[in-house]
């Protein structure tokens, strides 16, 4: 048996998890969350917005898949590419609804659109261009005069579909021709992309779960409620989480990927024209953004690891430039000063993120702790230790009772004990020899 919260693997008689602790619902549990051979849904929804999002295949530029791709006029490429991510979303829905049925595709659809509130472009937008597809296909006419130029009946049904996108007023009447054929082209060839990658994922049909799953690699915000759910470290009142709580905070999540993703993708492009042409003071600061990108970046999960190697990548690489260029090796440990900054910053939005409103903020934020693996634990009580001894011994006493309760409502005492003895150890690494530049800086991070 494996952990849903975790993953890992647990004798099949086990009530708690051996490594996190937390409680593992049977089968046969009421609201026991289904496995991952599933097919959920609400988690669908999320994951194709996610992927959207985050410009993950096949949302990504159509230059980088297409490059024949026809030109945009100026001034409409973001409402183009909109309507061909749009469309592609449209796709998934019309493959799933083959593989699983329209009750199912439907399912999908209102979750997307609950999802989309993420964004209020999206949330305005999307309705509209689904309708705009439908509306399309149901006055597609191939033998229709105005496409006589025309013989692969391809491009005539996303001629079509061009015509009915651009239906809504916001496309100007007189600039309507010159955006037919880059339109339309660009749905045609987004939907072969579409069912490229999305055919191999609904190739193999699952049943359908009748309740929520948890995302592969949740948010910030859903992994809170993970935390939550079925676990003793939790006041008994916070244990059981809705489908509802779920939505909400993949919203969150969303927004926060939104916003991370606004801040990359300028931050690759910029590396990108600058690279072997920019002053000292221009590569420190790059350096600085991306590290500063780096403890956002880890906060959102590992969903992002292929984002996070980028930018530590491209961080090393500058920082060897700088030093080899003006050969002051002292500034290695200036950045490492920040780097260890940012490194704190990302672990302690990690835990802290998603604390419900009216709580105890530091208790709520020692029971994550609790909650995650042992090095996360050493990690934090180390943060703890050296931005002060009151700190420290505060968060040592709430652990010591979160995890004394949690073993009277039933955590095994084995695990309880390794977590207070991980806590412990932590305490005595992160005893400070010699005051340093990262001391301050860390108790101005905890006391945020």
């Amino acid at each position: 048996m494996h952990c849903t919260s975790c993953g890992s693997k647990n004798p099949d008689d086990a009530k708690f998890c051996s490594k996190c602790g937390k409680q593992i619902a049977t089968s046969s549990e009421a609201g026991a969350a289904p496995t991952q051979s599933h097919f959920d849904p609400q988690s669908a929804g999320y994951g194709v917005l996610r992927r959207l999002v985050s410009g993950r295949p096949p949302f990504n530029p159509v230059e980088e898949w297409h490059p024949k791709a026809k030109k945009i006029p100026t001034g409409f490429e973001a409402d183009v590419n909109v309507a061909v991510q749009a469309y592609q979303l449209f796709v998934f829905l019309e493959m799933a609804r083959t593989v699983y049925g329209l009750a199912t595709s439907e399912k999908i659809r209102t979750n997307i659109l609950l999802l989309s509130s993420f964004d209020s472009k999206w949330e305005s937008r999307l309705p509209v261009l689904f309708d705009s597809f439908k509306a399309g296909i149901a006055i597609h006419e191939p033998e229709s005069p105005r496409w006589e130029p025309f013989e692969d009946p391809q491009t005539k049904f996303h001629l079509s579909l061009a015509v009915s996108v651009m239906y809504p007023p916001s496309w100007p009447e007189d600039r309507k021709a010159e955006l037919l054929m880059p339109l339309a082209e660009r749905l045609d060839t987004g939907r072969v992309r579409a069912e490229e990658i999305f055919g191999r994922e609904l190739k193999m049909p699952a049943q359908v779960a009748d309740a929520f799953q948890w995302a592969e690699s949740p948010g910030p915000f859903e992994r809170q409620l993970q935390r939550q759910e079925n676990n003793p470290l939790f006041p008994a009142m916070v244990r059981s989480v809705s489908s509802h709580q779920v939505t909400v905070a993949r919203i969150a999540d969303l927004k926060q990927i939104s916003d991370f993703m606004q801040g990359y993708v300028p931050f690759v492009r910029r590396g990108l024209s600058l690279s072997g042409k920019w002053t000292v003071k221009e590569a420190s600061d790059f350096l600085r953004e991306a590290l500063d990108l780096s403890e956002k970046c880890s906060v959102l999960g590992d969903y992002f690891a292929p984002e996070i190697k980028v930018i530590k990548a491209t961080a090393d690489a500058t920082e060897r430039e700088i030093i080899a260029t003006t050969n002051e090796a002292s500034l290695r440990d200036s950045y490492e000063r920040y780097r260890a900054l940012s490194d704190v910053g990302a672990l302690l939005q990690k835990v802290r993120t998603g604390i419900p409103p009216g709580c105890d903020a530091e208790d709520f934020t020692v029971r994550a702790v609790l909650s995650e693996d042992l090095q996360t634990i050493v990690n934090y009580a180390a943060i703890c230790r050296y931005s002060g001894e009151p700190l420290a011994k505060d968060s040592l006493q709430r652990a010591q009772r979160v995890v004394a309760e949690a073993i009277q409502d039933g955590m095994p005492p084995d695990v309880g004990n390794a977590k207070l003895a991980a806590f412990l150890s932590g305490l005595d690494e992160g005893r400070p020899q010699k005051p340093s530049g990262i001391w301050s800086g860390l108790k101005r991070m905890i006391g945020r």
